[in-house]
């Protein structure tokens, strides 16, 4: 008679059992076994969800324009071996420095190449950066590439304040000598023009 009787409470608890459990589950569908309840974790039982593709993030993502994927490893292994540019190098380091970012950089498009560029430069060299892409010009810049355009722009600009440095430097080492009809004033300012110009900050 005991027997019987677990033998029917056996067969209660199995038929429960496969009415809460009489679903399929596949690889892309979560277990609502120990799921939480809140908003965003609730779910009907045996709901499929699509697994979203992992995408790489891309190193060079910025304001220009959105990026096609990119391999961030690689990158950033191009991107270490090219020292940094502060714009005090003078022109031959400033264009050995983008034939060695050129060659590195070669098969990057032009959004992705100034966006490492940024992360390059600091100084004078990060000011004429700047400068050049807020250039009216460049919205002009015919056939040449963009990338082509601002690293054109930024040498023309730091060459040009060398120049005006070594100037400035050359009026200093000579000695500025007080004009005439200019008083004391005038002359200190100008004496400060000439050193800003020969050590700028």
């Amino acid at each position: 008679m005991e027997n019987n009787k677990n033998r029917k409470t056996y067969n209660q608890n199995t038929q429960r059992c496969g009415q809460s459990t009489n679903f399929q589950k596949t690889p892309h569908q979560f277990e609502t076994q120990n799921q939480g309840h809140t908003a965003e974790n609730q779910f009907n039982r045996g709901e499929t969800f699509e697994r979203v593709p992992y995408q790489q993030v891309d190193l060079v993502r910025g304001p220009l324009q959105q990026y096609s994927t990119f391999n961030r490893l690689e990158a950033a292994l191009i991107l270490d071996k090219i020292p940094d540019i502060d714009g005090r190098e003078g022109s031959d380091k400033l264009r050995a420095f983008f034939r060695r970012f050129d060659l590195g950089t070669e098969e990057w498009t032009d959004a992705q190449r100034i966006r490492a560029l940024q992360s390059k430069v600091e100084g004078k060299a990060e000011r004429a950066l700047n400068a050049a892409l807020d250039s009216e010009e460049i919205n002009a810049f015919g056939s040449q590439s963009l990338y082509a355009f601002v690293k054109r722009k930024m040498i023309a600009i730091l060459e040009n304040l060398d120049a005006k440095e070594a100037q400035a430097f050359d009026q200093l080492f000579n000695g500025l000598k007080r004009r005439q009809g200019e008083n004391i004033d005038q002359l200190s300012e100008r004496v400060y023009g000439v050193v800003c110009r020969a050590y700028p900050a």
